[in-house]
């Protein structure tokens, strides 16, 4: 779509324009080709994109070091309500899967006090990971994972791979869950 015609334009105009004033403008159409092609790549199937960010301890913490595990990412924020309405219900399925799941917790676009402090007030028992919003965007797990709204859930497969994403707070989520861990 219009990302590649602008390219195409910005190809046509050669170093000269690239090397002009216009250069802050030819870096951020890259940007946003190298963003798209990343999200483009995160689908059902493909392989988990690997991040690293830090939890509430302040250690890093890799996605890859949980394989040979069913793995649920949560993408949620202390800012969005139906997170925050969910996680009653998460609490209770972190319980029923016991060691057999990795949950993982990543909070977005939002302040560290507040994250922590969510994490606090709805004791939330699994991994928590703060994703700073000046992150590289190549190591951004919202670009990695194409995240569009809040909450995102993805399951990955022990085998590191991206099972199903689920967009927004549904029992479609719980019922997949509930198929595929024995």
């Amino acid at each position: 779509g219009t990302l590649t015609e602008i390219a195409h334009y910005a190809d046509m105009i050669g170093d000269e324009g690239r090397n002009s004033h216009f250069a802050p403008i030819f870096e951020n159409i890259e940007m946003a080709i190298e963003r798209q092609r990343i999200a483009d790549n995160c689908k059902e199937g493909a392989v988990a994109p690997d991040f690293t960010l830090n939890d509430l301890n302040g250690n890093s913490f890799t996605i890859s070091s949980t394989r040979g595990k069913w793995v649920v990412l949560d993408f949620w924020g202390s800012w969005c309500m139906p997170c925050i309405k969910g996680m009653p219900e998460m609490k209770q399925t972190y319980k029923k899967f016991g060691g057999k799941v990795e949950f993982v917790g990543i909070c977005c676009n939002d302040k560290q006090e507040r994250w922590q402090k969510a994490v606090n007030d709805h004791t939330l028992p699994w991994i928590q990971l703060f994703n700073p919003r000046d992150i590289d965007y190549r190591q951004d797990p919202l670009v990695l994972y194409n995240i569009k709204a809040f909450p995102t859930k993805i399951i990955l497969t022990p085998e590191g791979t991206i099972h199903k994403i689920f967009v927004g707070e549904t029992p479609d989520f719980y019922k997949e869950l509930d198929n595929v861990v024995k």
